[in-house]
């Protein structure tokens, strides 16, 4: 994916750093100084009655806990990273609260490591209006560039609006985004990144009758319909682009939210059948080159005239990529009506999508970057936003079970858990910058920032959501 994104991220490791902090951790003896209690965030919020607690820095700890003062019985266990360690804290009240830990670590006692968060019950979209007021403070919307980031934030950001008391004030903001490019002149959409920003001025029309932004809906509609098909019957992903020229023609599993999703919802609006129909069909075409047949998940990248991956050994089960793909499916679902041809195959594909991403979902309700190998990357919240999206929004439509619903609520918890509070709101924290196909390492390198658009675009969604679902969990 092209980087372009103006949300001013803080990064939490450029990539010498990474690699610095990687070898410097491989010596133990640096262990007590860097042991940290690391989720619940320190003057963050914790959302319902619990919080999978994480103490990073020991691969072999005994762990004492209390809550409040108060000495609690919190069963640590090894997580599958090498040195964390998990407790689920149960039964908290609402309010304010301080968890610390103290104990041994390779038997050297260690400093107590605490944390002081709040307790929330709050309707989930109370939070998420924080995480979106922290972004809206730092960014105006003149200063978003037109591409994907910003495209899945404004998407997620009307989302909420149409729940939330400020929905006025983020559809103008929306508003005031697609205005300015107008008037700038919108830029030419020339490959799948710059689709995106049309799925807001589609949803202005389709929710609020604006037409004034079919001007801006038109331009991603028009690519998506014209742009030359390649011999799977799908879009090249860096389209026509002058990138295109430096990359092998291939598809990337990043295309399916990229431009299915607008081409199906299109069609569905403006009675464009074909084109609805041959976004349906996407799903379907990815996973027949893409879907990886020992995990049922997908690969990255496809090259169809070598008709290999990319790379072409050992291709990585990368987590944002999965998690495109699950919402794209979800999406494209809704536009679907009851009996269309394609809906039982669809449908079929999104469980079994589900169910693969359920058995590698870690105890802590989040996926690693690496999704298959739980341990070997780091955990990454805008791709773990993105799938229990699609779980909870697979449940609440009927085309999952219930289970899929706490699993959803689970890695919500686990993601509002780590936002950080600022003076504007909430800040989302371990969203993975802008990622290529390339080799397993090339995956674990990638630096993690914070509010990166993307994500909170993907947070925003998953509040929605957890909004609607039953309290089942």
């Amino acid at each position: 994916m092209t980087p372009r994104n103006s949300a001013k991220p803080t990064c939490a490791n450029s990539i010498g750093l990474a690699i610095g902090l990687f070898l410097w951790t491989l010596s133990d003896a640096h262990a007590i100084e860097r042991i940290e209690l690391s989720v619940p965030r320190d003057r963050g919020i914790v959302w319902g009655d619990r919080v999978t607690a994480e103490l990073r820095g020991c691969p072999d700890a005994k762990i004492e806990t209390s809550l409040d003062g108060i000495p609690i019985a919190a069963d640590w266990n090894p997580s599958p990273f090498r040195d964390r360690w998990w407790a689920e804290i149960t039964n908290l009240s609402p309010g304010a609260h301080t968890l610390a830990v103290k104990g041994d670590c390779w038997g050297l006692p260690f400093k107590a490591q605490t944390s002081s968060f709040t307790v929330s019950s709050d309707w989930p979209v109370l939070v998420a209006d924080k995480v979106a007021w922290n972004f809206l403070g730092k960014e105006s919307p003149r200063a978003l560039a037109w591409n994907w980031g910003p495209g899945v934030f404004l998407y997620g950001l009307h989302r909420l609006g149409t729940l939330s008391v400020h929905g006025e004030a983020f559809r103008e903001y929306i508003s005031e985004f697609h205005n300015h490019h107008w008037k700038k002149n919108l830029p030419e959409v020339t490959l799948a990144d710059r689709v995106p920003p049309g799925l807001s001025a589609l949803a202005l029309i389709r929710h609020e009758g604006d037409y004034s932004q079919f001007r801006n809906a038109l331009g991603p509609a028009r690519f998506v319909n014209d742009e030359p098909r390649n011999v799977l019957g799908a879009i090249n992903h860096l389209g026509h682009s002058w990138m295109s020229h430096f990359f092998p023609p291939s598809i990337w599993v990043d295309s399916l939210m990229m431009y299915a999703v607008l081409g199906a919802q299109w069609g569905a609006t403006f009675d464009e059948p074909d084109l609805r129909d041959w976004s349906a069909a996407q799903p379907g075409i990815f996973a027949s080159a893409l879907r990886d047949p020992a995990s049922g998940l997908f690969f990255h990248a496809w090259n169809p005239e070598k008709k290999d991956t990319i790379p072409r050994r050992k291709p990585t089960v990368w987590l944002r990529g999965n998690g495109w793909v699950a919402t794209a499916m979800a999406e494209i679902l809704d536009t679907l009506p009851e009996g269309h041809p394609r809906r039982n195959e669809l449908q079929a594909l999104f469980a079994s999508h589900m169910e693969a991403a359920a058995r590698v979902q870690m105890e802590n309700g989040l996926w690693d970057t690496l999704m298959t190998e739980p341990g070997q990357g780091y955990e990454e919240t805008s791709g773990s936003a993105l799938l229990a999206y699609a779980m909870i929004r697979g449940a609440r439509r009927g085309w999952l079970p219930d289970e899929y619903i706490v699993r959803g609520t689970r890695a919500f918890r686990a993601i509002t858990a780590r936002l950080e509070r600022t003076n504007r709101g909430f800040s989302m924290t371990e969203i993975s910058w802008f990622t290529n196909p390339g080799s397993r390492a090339s995956y674990k390198i990638v630096p993690r920032c914070e509010d990166l658009s993307y994500g909170v675009g993907a947070y925003l969604l998953l509040a929605t959501e957890v909004a609607g679902a039953p309290a089942i969990f």
